[in-house]
């Protein structure tokens, strides 16, 4: 990779440390931190495309989905998953059966945490444009040098 490359890839990794920092902020307002098993399993992966071009992709559990987007009624959580929960929660374990029934019949309410967070970061586009501006004035730079 360029140097060019690294200056912008270095700019959009702070990028991405931010958008967790601030989805993680979401998903505690929102009251799904219980385990911190999704919060800790954020991830940002950044991946050349091109010449100072990234790709950025959040990871996460799977389960993400359904704490943002929320449940429509009709179908039962994993019992399993609904159980450790109730001990995150300090829930007694044989709640979970009713939970699930209550789920089943009324859904999840969502919370809308990647939508938050996507408007929170429209304001943080400055970090990506100040590391293209360093790397168009390295290239600037560089070609000065050169002549």
């Amino acid at each position: 990779m360029a140097e060019f490359d690294k200056i912008i890839q270095n700019g959009i990794e702070e990028y991405g440390e931010k958008l967790i920092g601030i989805l993680t902020e979401e998903l505690v307002k929102a009251g799904k931190d219980a385990s911190g098993k999704l919060i800790k399993s954020l991830n940002v992966d950044v991946k050349p495309v091109g010449e100072a071009l990234f790709q950025v992709l959040l990871t996460s559990e799977d389960y993400l989905k359904y704490v943002d987007s929320g449940r429509k009624p009709g179908s039962y959580v994993p019992i399993k998953a609904l159980k450790q929960w109730t001990r995150y929660r300090g829930i007694p374990e044989e709640a979970a059966y009713a939970i699930n029934n209550k789920i089943f019949r009324f859904g999840i309410k969502p919370t809308n945490v990647l939508k938050k967070t996507q408007d929170r970061m429209k304001n943080e586009t400055d970090i990506i444009e100040k590391a293209y501006a360093e790397y168009i004035s390295s290239i600037i730079i560089t070609r000065i040098k050169e002549i």
